[in-house]
């Protein structure tokens, strides 16, 4: 698939878009493919959506439980899902792998320090 899309990707080209497309990848790998920000609007919805309720809090008010370096040195020493279910322990029988990363990013940009204010 990947042969076929350069065959045609060097037929529609320019002689000196063909070296660069040669030596270069079109995406590059490093990059997160979803930015923080999107994550962070994720995180507000899985929140609103799957997680007030079992919560009992507002997603203001679990994000601003923590400064934004606070929820830097949970995650960095693995124990935000900890902090998850001790905030909101009945969460811990919803909660799923693929939240975490969304909900994280929306903690951090809702944390107590940085005067932000979600909508949920």
């Amino acid at each position: 698939m990947k042969r076929i899309f350069l065959s045609l990707l060097l037929l529609t080209t320019s002689p000196a878009l063909i070296v660069a497309s040669e030596t270069t990848s079109l995406i590059d790998t490093n990059e997160p493919l979803v930015s923080d920000t999107t994550q962070a609007t994720i995180g507000r919805n899985v929140f609103r959506q799957k997680l007030r309720r079992k919560c009992g809090l507002t997603g203001a008010r679990f994000a601003q439980t923590h400064t934004l370096n606070e929820w830097q040195e949970l995650k960095e020493e693995g124990n935000f899902r900890i902090e998850i279910y001790k905030i909101c322990p009945k969460t811990a029988t919803v909660l799923k792998d693929d939240w975490i990363e969304p909900l994280y990013e929306f903690s951090k940009a809702y944390a107590s320090d940085t005067g932000n204010f979600p909508s949920c």
